[in-house]
């Protein structure tokens, strides 16, 4: 089954200096934290769009009960399924995991 929506890391993602609240937070491992190329030396996190569930853990909360109104720096949003894939092009370059 398809999930209705699916998480997107925009541009403004940081990584969180390295302990990114997402990362703990996603249930399906549909996160890692991979190098920003325009931003050496820092990372940022990206989205297995195969992987995601659409569940917003990383976008609502954090570890242990932790509330958060989401991503400190809004970089994370879910987006329905059908707009994510109908902008195909340019989102599941950015989202993919490459092998």
């Amino acid at each position: 089954v398809r999930p209705a929506f699916i998480a997107y890391v925009d541009d403004r993602c940081t990584g969180c200096a390295g302990s990114p609240v997402c990362l703990s937070a996603c249930r399906s491992s549909a996160l890692e934290i991979v190098p920003d190329m325009e931003s050496y030396p820092f990372r940022r996190m990206r989205v297995n769009p195969l992987r995601c569930t659409g569940c917003g853990a990383c976008v609502s909360h954090g570890e242990n009960g932790i509330n958060l109104t989401g991503c400190p720096w809004n970089a994370i949003r879910l987006m329905p399924v059908m707009c994510a894939f109908g902008k195909s092009a340019q989102i599941a370059r950015k989202t993919a995991v490459t092998t």
